[in-house]
């Protein structure tokens, strides 16, 4: 089976999707309360203020900047995945390196704390970006990063490669 792998709208979706479900829960809990002070006679829009700015500062920018500096490193990529002959190839800008998986030296999977426990996502919506860093035997080293592919812990595991898990309490792109 033959598969490939780019950053779409649809892949990106996985990663945002936490960040548009918290988007929903603040706006309806300033919409109930906001319904309960305007009953009470109480002015909300100071408060709603107060805590659109305090979501903004807390989730949407950190978000916004994890997802730019993901995106920019692996919006021009393309992953191929031949499973019949074992191999992977990684292309960007023109250029593309082909090996097998057996000339994997090491993968190494990138995490924050909440991931690298197993779950499934973390408390704030940043928490869901991971990247890893696939060394080959002749001394490449290849990044992909969860805008590829959703979940790289299942992605290896299916593919049959050994990974070491690396926690980081923000998993921002290293080449070291």
């Amino acid at each position: 089976m033959n598969r490939s792998y780019q950053v779409t709208a649809a892949s990106q979706m996985f990663i945002v999707k936490d960040l548009i479900r918290r988007l929903f829960i603040v706006w309806g809990v300033l919409f109930a309360i906001g319904q309960e002070w305007f009953w009470q006679g109480t002015n909300i829009l100071i408060n709603a203020e107060i805590a659109a700015g305090l979501f903004l500062v807390a989730e949407v920018i950190p978000s916004a900047l994890y997802h730019l500096h993901y995106y920019r490193h692996d919006r021009h990529k393309v992953i191929h995945i031949e499973s019949d002959s074992g191999t992977m190839t990684v292309a960007q800008n023109g250029s593309s390196d082909t090996f097998k998986l057996s000339e994997l030296e090491r993968v190494e999977v990138i995490l924050d704390p909440f991931l690298y426990k197993g779950r499934k996502r973390g408390q704030a919506s940043w928490d869901s970006y991971h990247y890893s860093r696939l060394h080959t035997k002749d001394g490449k080293m290849y990044i992909i990063t969860c805008l590829l592919v959703n979940d790289l812990r299942k992605f290896f595991g299916d593919l049959g490669v050994e990974i070491t898990r690396v926690k980081r309490m923000y998993p921002i792109i290293r080449s070291k």
